[in-house]
């Protein structure tokens, strides 16, 4: 089964950027593609920086600006508790 390039992937859905359960899934799939970039990463998330979009990635710089750093909870939390 050829599914062809991930940059040929277009969206379904039309998602406004107000939109705040879309949003809060950008949010995720940056944490999920920032954990897939580290060298040693929890998982491997290939399809995250394509969910992700300028609202993810602001709104992960956002929260890490207002945390102090980088939410380690996050990828422990989809690494180990949902895998149960």
């Amino acid at each position: 089964m050829n599914l062809g390039r991930l940059s040929d992937v277009k969206p379904i859905l039309n998602i406004s950027q107000g939109n705040s359960f879309a949003n809060t899934a950008r949010w995720i799939a940056a944490v999920r593609a920032q954990e897939s970039r580290h060298s040693d990463p929890l998982f491997l998330d290939p399809l995250a920086e394509i969910f992700t979009g300028d609202v993810g990635r602001a709104m992960l710089l956002q929260s890490e600006k207002a945390s102090g750093g980088e939410n380690l909870f996050l990828p422990v939390c989809a690494r180990f508790l949902k895998e149960t």
